[in-house]
């Protein structure tokens, strides 16, 4: 395998990329499909905090675990007992677990939520999890099996449910479940974000402002260390991803880093950030009564920036 990396730093943002070559006997086939399905795409809804997107050729990866994971595996000492018993309780054999994806996979996060639970109020994360099916008859054997039935109402008390359509499966929390019915999300990803889910094997987002706002409503505003954290949290945008599957012995990825402070290069401003906090940092360990000034400082200045 040979590799190549770059690293490039700019007013307001870092990028970083790399290019592998490798020519593997392990995979016969192309793991790239050029970015995820619609019908997936179709569900993330706009303000996500973070969204995740990955579509594969699966052909090639079932064969390369049906010829060489496998055999390896199970050849372990005690593993095939252990892999028997596991296919006896979900009623499908490995190789049949493996028919089931069809190769697009998403995860979303867009928020978390305060709700009444047994035991007085708790976090509700809003996520969710999903895939493209292949073999639905695979897939039902497992839905049906009386142990996996037992667990579904286990996931409604933390807010969470199964959820199905002709494309796909999905975990989802109760916010999500009427796109998921609809086959759309009322505000549906759009721009560059969608683009960069839509047209990649894999692509994704992390939004920083929305991630503070809600880190901000989980502590108390005295809690000055955290508060301190928010700050220095507040001045990124957000980090991107972005890559292709293996095609032609080659596969890419990328990463970029923006900053709110879209004039001062990237480097300088993660060295002062590494100042920052080194310095709160020991100001903390001293036990020095400005630390709490200092970070309510930080704290105005994030609150500024979420108005």
């Amino acid at each position: 395998a040979a590799y190549a990396l770059t690293m490039n730093f700019e007013a307001g943002r870092m990028d970083m990329a790399a290019v592998e070559y490798n020519e593997t006997e392990l995979i016969e086939g192309d793991l790239s499909r050029g970015g995820l399905d619609k019908a997936l795409v179709d569900l993330i809804p706009n303000n996500s905090i973070m969204a995740m997107g990955f579509a594969m050729n699966m052909k090639p990866v079932r064969e390369m675990m049906n010829k060489h994971v496998l055999p390896e595996l199970l050849a372990q000492e005690g593993v095939e007992e252990m892999v028997a018993q596991a296919e006896a309780m979900i009623g499908l054999t490995l190789e049949g677990l493996m028919e089931i994806p069809k190769g697009d996979f998403l995860a979303v996060w867009d928020g978390l939520k305060m709700e009444e639970g047994d035991f007085g109020p708790q976090p509700s994360p809003q996520l969710m999890l999903g895939m493209t099916v292949e073999n639905r008859k695979n897939l039902n054997k497992i839905m049906n099996n009386p142990q996996v039935q037992g667990l579904l109402p286990m996931l409604a008390t933390v807010g969470m449910q199964i959820a199905q359509t002709e494309e796909g499966i999905f975990l989802c929390s109760r916010n999500h479940a009427n796109a998921i019915n609809n086959g759309k999300n009322e505000n549906p990803i759009k721009g560059d974000h969608r683009d960069l889910i839509s047209k990649n094997d894999f692509g994704g987002f992390f939004r920083f402002a929305p991630l503070v706002k809600v880190i901000r409503g989980m502590v108390p505003p005295d809690a000055a260390e955290v508060q301190t954290a928010l700050g220095e949290l507040n001045r990124l945008d957000e980090i991107t991803m972005s890559g292709s599957m293996l095609k032609d012995g080659k596969q890419s990825s990328s990463v970029s880093l923006t900053f709110k402070d879209k004039k001062t290069n990237a480097l300088r401003q993660l060295i002062q950030t590494g100042e920052r906090i080194y310095k709160l940092a020991q100001m903390a360990e001293a036990g020095r009564p400005d630390f709490e000034l200092e970070a309510d400082e930080e704290l105005r200045a994030a609150l500024e920036e979420l108005k």
